[in-house]
């Protein structure tokens, strides 16, 4: 059984499903939850509700940085088999030095509080076992669209006040380069057996 921690509307949920994992999708928000297919379990990390070794393999798809890193790294090793397997991972945009991307980065960067630094950061502190980290690089092609919906579902974006949240967004769609456009980005994967 794969345990996908933080699964929120099942993105990961449902790619690992159809590679024929039984994914089992666990999250703190029921609405958000609703979405993920298959089993789904409302509950938080900190507080696993399974049973010893019942898991082959505990995933995260960029939210591990919201959990209690100390209680859920326990029970992620409570829930696992012995020899099991977590996998952690955050994608990231990396076009950087294109102009519309440095563009984009001068927008995000008037909100207070956040740099690119950040995106950049390491969270290897945040797994308490031994990891193995790879990265792999890889092309998105994005539709204007998608992208503004992903930016506006940023937590980053999602909390400002209407008429900045707004403000914020007018100035990331302005900068866009078309209606399509191809987006390089890098995954880092975080794999550890606790």
């Amino acid at each position: 059984m794969v345990l996908d921690v933080g699964a929120g509307t099942g993105i990961a949920t449902r790619q690992l499903a159809e590679r024929g994992a039984v994914v089992t999708a666990l999250d703190v928000s029921e609405p958000m939850l609703r979405h993920a297919p298959g089993r789904r379990l409302l509950a938080d990390a900190a507080a696993l509700p399974l049973r010893d070794g019942a898991a082959d393999l505990v995933t995260c798809a960029q939210a591990w940085h919201w959990v209690d890193h100390e209680r859920a790294s326990a029970e992620v090793r409570r829930v696992l088999r012995p020899g099991g397997l977590v996998a952690l991972w955050w994608s990231q945009p990396r076009s950087d030095g294109e102009p519309w991307f440095e563009a984009y980065w001068d927008a995000v960067e008037r909100i207070p509080g956040l740099d690119r630094r950040q995106r950049d950061g390491d969270p290897s502190p945040m797994v308490r076992w031994p990891i193995e980290r790879i990265d792999v690089p890889w092309v998105r092609t994005v539709t204007a669209e998608r992208w503004m919906i992903d930016e506006a579902s940023k937590s980053y974006v999602a909390t400002l006040g209407d008429a900045e949240r707004a403000a914020q967004l007018a100035a990331i769609a302005a900068v866009l380069p078309g209606d399509t456009f191809d987006v390089r980005y890098e995954t880092s994967v975080f794999l550890g057996r606790p």
